[in-house]
């Protein structure tokens, strides 16, 4: 974020001499603040990493599955005590064999989900506003505005909630493991 707004108010100083609400509205400076904001997460992720890197085993993500039976102890005792393999189960190791195409997967997921979101963000919104040189008068602009904002405040809030959700899981079962209730794999 810092260097998208310090390439849109630079860009908007050098090219327009002065860093002032017609400058910043122009097309040019916006356009280059917006790409440098896109683009530059890559180059700092990678120097990071050079710099301080971090040996990450991440086959931990494969730990994180924890059941609670019913609330008797016997249940639970009797839940992590009976092993029993099926070819339904997810992968446990990098190993296994099935690791492979789970991973081939949820690459996939992955890949489709974010082509689809660059294209919406980035091409199927704006370009064809851009083509036809649309120009927003107030009647539009204030509807769209809104609707944004509302958007935005429901992604955020959503966000906040999942926050509060995974902190209160984690809570009760590092609660739990101290009591003794569940079992430390």
């Amino acid at each position: 974020m810092a260097t998208g707004l310090a390439v849109w108010l630079g860009s908007a100083k050098a090219l327009y001499g002065s860093v002032s609400i017609a400058s910043t509205g122009e097309l040019l400076p916006c356009m280059y603040g917006c790409l440098a904001s896109t683009f530059s997460p890559l180059p700092y992720s990678v120097l990071i990493t050079i710099i301080k890197p971090q040996n990450f085993d991440w086959n931990d993500f494969l730990k994180e599955k924890l059941a609670f039976g019913d609330s008797s102890s016997e249940v639970v005792e009797q839940e992590y005590t009976t092993v029993s393999v099926s070819e339904d189960d997810e992968p446990t190791s990098r190993t296994d064999p099935r690791w492979l195409p789970y991973m081939r997967r949820w690459t996939l997921i992955a890949a489709i989900w974010s082509a689809a979101t660059f294209l919406g963000h980035w091409v199927l919104w704006p370009l064809p506003m851009y083509a036809a040189r649309f120009t927003f008068s107030k009647n539009v602009s204030l509807p769209m505005i809104s609707i944004t904002q509302k958007r935005f405040l429901r992604i955020g809030l959503l966000a906040v909630l999942l926050r509060l959700a995974c902190d209160s899981y984690y809570l009760a079962v590092g609660n739990a493991l101290r009591c003794g209730v569940l079992p430390d794999h």
